[in-house]
């Protein structure tokens, strides 16, 4: 029988415990250096750099504050694509992210705070959008989520004093009219949650957002919606929204064969909605028809709506204008927005109509 000395056997229990302590005495040290703003940034700068390189987006970065392992503050935050033009900018960004799922490969955020961003969304060289071209160059660094869920997350968002820039060509941003092809929302602010980074689609709960379109002039007070985008579909499920004076509630949804769709909207985007009691007046309307400049009206509508501008159909209309007019039941509509060259087909049931309220929609000479 073998026997061992209490001498070796504390010899041999003092020597992993040394190791021990030198793997923990590093780790402190590397814990407490990443704690320095300097050695921070320097990482950053660094890190910034790489991925400049492997994506061709130039990615800058001036300061960086790490808060132990699962807190950063980004400052002066801006991405710019290989044609140097800017696709976005935040002074000041703080996220809270998960460690553990970052381990995983899979990038997720609990939480975010976005201070002036500036986002622009517009066509890239290779004839998609910068923003598209921007991921996928992401997730090509990467063979992870192959199990199909998303490619990047966000738990919950806070925007304060942001904007966004639509542009897919030169047309004026300031009009008296709504630009699908040139508009800027500024002065964003609020609260948005769950958003989804997937293969080709784009999902954000807007929880509570406010906003002021640039061109127009017009102040969005309210938004809430469940939104969604891909290179074939946009849909606003649960809209809840207050343009002005006028409140629009139910779901939109706009399908279209690619993003350069929206530069024929009237003739290439089919819109699909349930509209459910809302309150549109004109006033509103005059920002994306000029028909409407000289008639001052409130509709109280709800109903189901499917087609393209130029030739859609409505379904389950009830409609309430002037002083008591009300129509229910459907409608198609072709021509618009030409509104003197345009058909309408009318199936009315259980309507009421006041001459009054015809008056200034139809020209004077009818009522001779």
């Amino acid at each position: 029988m073998k026997v061992v000395s209490k001498k070796s056997k504390s010899r041999f229990i003092r020597i992993p415990l040394w190791i021990l302590s030198i793997v923990l005495s590093l780790l402190l040290i590397l814990i407490i250096a990443l704690q320095v703003p300097y050695i921070q940034t320097k990482l950053a700068h660094s890190a910034s750099a790489r991925l400049s390189e492997l994506i061709k987006f130039d990615i800058k970065i001036d300061k960086v504050k790490i808060h132990w392992l699962d807190q950063v503050l980004v400052e002066q935050l801006s991405v710019r694509d290989d044609d140097d033009l800017l696709l976005f900018e935040a002074s000041e960004v703080e996220i809270n992210y998960d460690l553990v799922a970052i381990l995983r490969e899979r990038l997720r955020i609990n939480s975010a705070t976005v201070n002036d961003l500036n986002f622009n969304l517009t066509y890239h060289s290779s004839d998609t959008l910068n923003i598209n071209v921007f991921v996928n160059r992401l997730k090509s660094l990467s063979s992870s989520n192959k199990n199909g869920g998303a490619d990047f997350r966000v738990d919950h968002i806070e925007l304060n004093n942001g904007s966004f820039h639509y542009k897919v060509d030169e047309s004026p941003l300031k009009s008296d009219r709504f630009n699908y092809k040139n508009f800027k929302l500024t002065q964003i602010n609020g609260y948005v949650s769950d958003l989804e980074i997937r293969p080709d689609t784009f999902l954000i709960k807007v929880n509570q957002l406010s906003a002021k379109d640039a061109g127009t002039e017009t102040k969005i007070s309210y938004l809430k919606t469940n939104f969604m985008v891909s290179s074939h579909q946009m849909r606003f499920d649960s809209l809840d929204l207050d343009l002005n004076a006028s409140m629009l509630h139910g779901n939109l949804v706009f399908d279209y064969e690619n993003y350069a769709a929206f530069s024929d909207f009237v003739k290439q985007v089919k819109m699909i909605s349930q509209i459910d009691q809302s309150k549109i007046r004109t006033r509103e309307l005059r920002l994306f028809a000029s028909y409407f400049d000289t008639i001052n009206d409130t509709y109280r509508i709800k109903g189901e709506f499917n087609g393209e501008v130029a030739d859609f159909k409505v379904r389950n209309l009830d409609m309430r204008f002037g002083s008591g007019s009300r129509l229910i039941g459907t409608l198609d509509i072709e021509g618009l927005p030409a509104i003197y060259e345009t058909f309408m087909f009318i199936n009315l049931k259980r309507s009421r109509i006041f001459e009054n309220d015809l008056v200034p929609y139809i020209p004077s000479k009818s009522f001779a």
